[in-house]
């Protein structure tokens, strides 16, 4: 079909010899290098080549190349002699101090293998970013309680408690309240990261969609326009391999279904048996203020110097106090705005140490990972447990309530449904819970106490993400931890919780 492949092919098209570099009898290979890198980090990789051509290679000499921002870093020329048909060879290793950047550059690798007459050759790419991603910024900069661990690496304060918000602050939240909205109103800026329930999304995937495609599987590529928060990071209007970790299994908003069409900054391009109009990216004004709305993956910043890059830039261009074009009623999001308490501090690590575990040891995705330890509690029989401490309360606290933030997860929701979880505080019953896949807040109005969960990576059957569970102070005791438990009340499904035993969710180091 010519309009199919006028759409979709690549353009320029991608040449013979350009896919020869990695699908031919001989290649070069590499191994080691990552996505991105801060300055500082010392770039470690190997260069290897695979021969299943009908004859070894005699003869050979390698040559390389770095570049960073297209400026020379380093280069080298190596023999290796013969590489015997049917081997994978190691021909060097390149380690590679990487030199200050003031912004994020593309590191560029380059290898040709002359052999018998004759070349082969492979290149690769990656990011390089500042070291410090701290964002530089002259107005104050607030965060709500459920992106607090985020949000503590672009410099934010907690958002006050009680009174007037400041119109003329930037606030980091991934809720919409009643009090972060009339700030807006008035003129500040509201960076939502990831909210659930607010407005219609779709899963993206980094991978480009099988032909057919579904609602799920349904990414053919993006778009990201010239922008702010974009521009150093995709210059050539797209999102290339560096923003892996912030697409896959990001949120991408469907914008039929919006009051205006919003100012796009990353649109998702679509198969066309889904093709709906999508955005992982936009803003609007809203009032005398603004909104910038990310469906990305920015939850570890301080592991992934992409993800702080991006967080740092939505601050900057926040503090600017955007005035989009496209403006969406404030009544749209007020209908909107969750019925989730507001998790104030002070804040305290939810997980401490392991007391017992009546169930398994698995790895899977967590919050900030994509394979990681956690401790398992089946629904299979009631009575399996979980239990841990958290970190103790402060010996003179005196405050009403605390929050306890700690990592975990519930899956398989496609089992059978039971009478699901109950979480206990001390010896105390508080919670009734279950598998879900959304934003989700439990409440126990009797004691006080409210627990939420704030998804972070989710598939159609599992969810990650950070509980977060208020206690008031008669639950608590200063000095010592809380102990909590979680078992399972119901028999026969393999429906799980896990808890993913991260001691730092919280006081995680700065990049």
């Amino acid at each position: 079909n010519g309009l199919v492949d006028t759409y979709f092919r690549p353009k320029p098209a991608i040449s013979p010899e350009e896919v020869s570099r990695f699908n031919a009898d001989t290649v070069l290979l590499q191994d080691g290098l990552e996505i991105a890198y801060r300055a500082g980090d010392t770039l470690s990789v190997t260069l290897l080549v695979s021969n299943y051509a009908e004859t070894a290679l005699n003869g050979s000499t390698l040559t390389w190349r770095v570049r960073s921002g297209g400026v020379l870093l380093a280069e080298g020329e190596e023999r290796p002699g013969s590489v015997g048909q049917g081997e994978v060879v190691k021909l060097s290793a390149l380690e590679l101090l990487l030199l200050p950047v003031t912004t994020p550059q593309q590191i560029e690798i380059d290898a040709e293998l002359a052999a018998d007459g004759r070349r082969y050759v492979n290149n690769w790419t990656a990011w390089v970013f500042p070291s410090s991603a701290a964002p530089a910024v002259s107005r104050p900069v607030f965060a709500s309680g459920e992106v607090w661990p985020v949000a503590a690496s672009c410099a934010a304060a907690p958002l006050p408690g009680e009174g007037e918000l400041d119109a003329s602050a930037v606030y980091l939240s991934s809720l919409l309240s009643g009090r972060i909205l009339d700030a807006v109103e008035r003129g500040a800026c509201l960076v939502m990261l990831r909210p659930t329930g607010i407005f219609p999304s779709a899963i993206t995937r980094w991978k480009t969609a099988w032909w057919h495609g579904d609602e799920r599987d349904n990414n053919a590529g993006t778009v990201a326009y010239d922008h702010p928060v974009t521009r150093a990071l995709a210059p050539d209007g797209w999102c290339d391999a560096g923003w892996y970790r912030m697409i896959e299994n990001a949120d991408g908003y469907l914008l039929d279904a919006l009051p205006a069409r919003p100012d796009v900054a990353i649109r998702g391009i679509e198969v066309a048996s889904v093709c709906r109009d999508k955005a992982l990216l936009f803003e609007a004004s809203v009032g005398a203020g603004s909104i910038l709305v990310s469906g990305l993956h920015l939850d570890a910043p301080q592991e992934h110097p992409e993800m702080a890059w991006i967080l740092r830039r939505l601050v900057e261009y926040a503090a600017t106090l955007p005035k989009p074009a496209a403006a969406f009623p404030a009544s749209y999001l007020r209908e909107r705005a969750a019925d989730v308490p507001q998790f104030d501090g002070p804040f305290f690590e939810g997980f401490a140490r392991l007391i017992r575990n009546e169930g398994e040891e698995s790895e899977w995705f967590t919050y900030r990972e994509t394979s990681a330890p956690g401790h398992i509690c089946r629904q299979t029989q009631p009575g399996n447990a979980v239990e841990w401490d958290t970190a103790p309360v402060p010996a003179g606290f005196d405050g009403a309530a605390a929050t306890f933030v700690f990592a975990g997860g519930l899956g398989w929701q496609s089992e059978p449904e039971t009478d699901g979880f109950c979480l206990s505080v001390n010896g105390t019953d508080v919670f009734e819970l279950d598998v879900v896949g959304n934003l989700t807040t439990w409440r126990n109005d009797e004691l006080g106490a409210a627990l939420a969960l704030f998804p972070c990576h989710a598939t159609a059957e599992d969810t990650a993400g950070l509980f977060y569970l208020r206690l008031p102070a008669a639950l608590l005791t200063p000095g010592q931890p809380c102990r909590i438990a979680v078992r399972s009340r119901g028999t026969g499904s393999h429906r799980w919780f896990s808890l993913h035993p991260y001691t730092d969710v919280i006081a995680r180091p700065a990049p």
